[in-house]
């Protein structure tokens, strides 16, 4: 259990990790200069907004985590709910089936976007093969493990 305790305390470093860069990325740039983000109210608006989520997200993790590092029960419930063969599975199928589905949508609107647009044409199909690569990579890394 103690293990267990280590990894809980080595993702809430984690996660103060990404809040810290988060703001490094979004925050500090977006005030000295607008410019380097865009300048419409749309997309500055989207950036705060996306780091708010993200921060509000991350606090809630690491406060969750840090309260079951504090009480034994509710550390060991953590444990089994990490731990649950029957959720890992659930997960893995249904991230696999969105995967399938989310590579098929951007092939088909890459598809339509270049009827229309070429920018966003060129945008999907670097997303398209970035996941893509990613899968590929992930596949790799999982087969040399398992």
């Amino acid at each position: 259990m103690e293990e267990f305790q280590r990894g809980i305390q080595t993702r809430i470093k984690l996660y103060h990790l990404i809040s810290a860069l988060s703001f490094l990325v979004i925050v500090i740039p977006t005030t000295l200069n607008r410019q380097i983000w865009g300048e419409d109210d749309f997309t500055h608006g989207v950036q705060i907004g996306v780091f708010i989520g993200l921060q509000l997200i991350l606090l809630l993790k690491s406060k969750k985590l840090r309260a079951s590092i504090k009480n034994t029960q509710t550390l060991k419930h953590l444990y089994i709910e990490m731990n649950d063969e029957r959720k890992k599975m659930i997960d893995a199928k249904s991230e696999s089936m969105s995967f399938t589905i989310m590579a098929g949508s951007i092939a088909i609107a890459t598809i339509v976007s270049g009827f229309y647009n070429h920018t966003i044409f060129i945008t999907l199909i670097v997303t398209l093969c970035f996941i893509l690569f990613l899968k590929a990579v992930l596949k790799y890394l999982y087969s040399k493990k398992y």
